[in-house]
């Protein structure tokens, strides 16, 4: 049966983009700055736009490139928008020069931004064109520049490990991928998908987990995926994020692989934006924009505190960058949780700061910092009571 051309955007997809489009906005300075180019990749495009005229990925991506309030302080940005779908394909690139009229600089490339910006409409299945960037790279001995991939199939065919892999291990890339972890979970009894399965895990672990069931399969089967990325793709951190369908019924999960805290960070930021609980999920049954919360959700500040200084107990001189860091590895929180917390353990006197130096043999505390609630990195070191 032939797909609709076009459909209505879900809300998990509208949040699914609002973590992209979060995400971005501060990925893209972090890397344009200190980078002459950086590739921005959508795997399945799509065509573009939904049938209630909301925007799809690729928008949601140009918009932010061409409209970063730092664009101008940022170096060349690449966008390849792959799709393999020809009907989607025509119906995206005619979409985007209708709505950036972009100077055409080849065949489905165009210019953007005085040619800081260039995207190319790709009309190909993902993993050929994955394939086929990684083997030019590979026979011409380059890499490609810091690359972030949004890769959101539709099921689980097409997105096999080993290509997977092969992106991750080039310099500074990080993937945001849909694990669509209902079709998996439904294919699993099924001979016909036992390749693509080995496929898109890169083992055949996956086979032993047919005889679990409910939840814990699927937890088990979100599992396998991510120790695979960390196993074969070298990915450092890992998040996910669960979505959720109108019956609240798990939809696929939201894979983010990096090789840096920085962007688990970034990440993290940008999930706590839509789940504010720190639950990361979201749910189209529950979710009602007509009746928001009667008390903001925010983060758990008292528990975060009580984890910070269980941990740092008795330790003297810590910068706030390593808790910081600290905090964004090992626990849910992010580094814009930390400040909070800090405070709150400075005003239960469970915590001293000093302005301080660094030496080459570490921070040498100078004389006690006396504003409150403020803990400036590479300005004060912080000492933690023992009890």
């Amino acid at each position: 049966m032939k797909r609709k051309l076009i459909w209505r955007k879900a809300p998990h997809t509208e949040a699914k983009h609002k973590i992209l489009d979060y995400y971005l906005k501060a990925w893209i300075p972090k890397l344009g700055t200190w980078n002459e180019r950086i590739l921005i990749i959508d795997g399945f495009a799509g065509p573009g736009e939904y049938a209630d005229c909301k925007p799809g990925s690729p928008v949601v991506i140009l918009d932010i490139v061409t409209n970063h309030v730092l664009r101008n302080r940022i170096g060349k940005i690449g966008v390849f928008l792959i799709e393999g779908n020809n009907d989607r394909a025509n119906h995206l690139e005619d979409l985007l020069i209708r709505r950036y009229s972009p100077l055409r600089a080849g065949e489905s490339i165009y210019e953007l931004n005085e040619g800081k910006t260039v995207f190319a409409v790709i009309k190909g299945k993902f993993s050929a064109t994955l394939e086929e960037m990684l083997d030019i790279t590979q026979t011409h001995g380059v890499s490609l520049p810091p690359c972030f991939a949004f890769i959101d199939p539709f099921g689980p065919s097409g997105i096999p490990m080993e290509l997977i892999s092969g992106l991750m291990k080039c310099t500074k890339a990080e993937i945001l991928i849909n694990f669509p972890v209902d079709s998996v979970n439904r294919f699993l009894g099924t001979p016909a998908y036992e390749n693509t399965l080995d496929a898109l895990y890169g083992c055949k672990n996956w086979r032993k987990l047919r005889m679990m069931k409910g939840v814990e399969r699927r937890r088990r089967l979100r599992e396998l995926y991510i120790s695979q990325l960390k196993a074969n793709a070298g990915a450092e951190y890992t998040l996910h994020f669960t979505m959720r369908n109108a019956r609240n019924r798990e939809l696929y999960y939201l894979i983010f692989a990096t090789k840096h805290w920085h962007g688990l960070d970034i990440m993290k930021q940008a999930m706590w934006k839509i789940a504010p609980d720190g639950s990361f999920q979201f749910s189209d049954y529950t979710h009602s924009p007509e009746q928001p919360w009667l008390f903001p959700l925010e983060p758990d500040w008292e528990e975060l505190a009580g984890l910070i200084w269980k941990h740092f107990r008795g330790q003297e001189a810590v910068p706030p960058g390593e808790i910081e860091r600290w905090t964004v590895i090992e626990t849910i929180y992010a580094s814009n949780h930390v400040r909070r917390a800090l405070t709150l353990l400075e005003e239960k006197g469970k915590l001293c700061k000093y302005e301080a130096a660094y030496s080459g043999r570490g921070w040498i505390k100078l004389a006690p910092y006396k504003k409150k609630g403020a803990f400036p990195n590479g300005k004060v070191v912080v000492d933690f009571s023992a009890d």
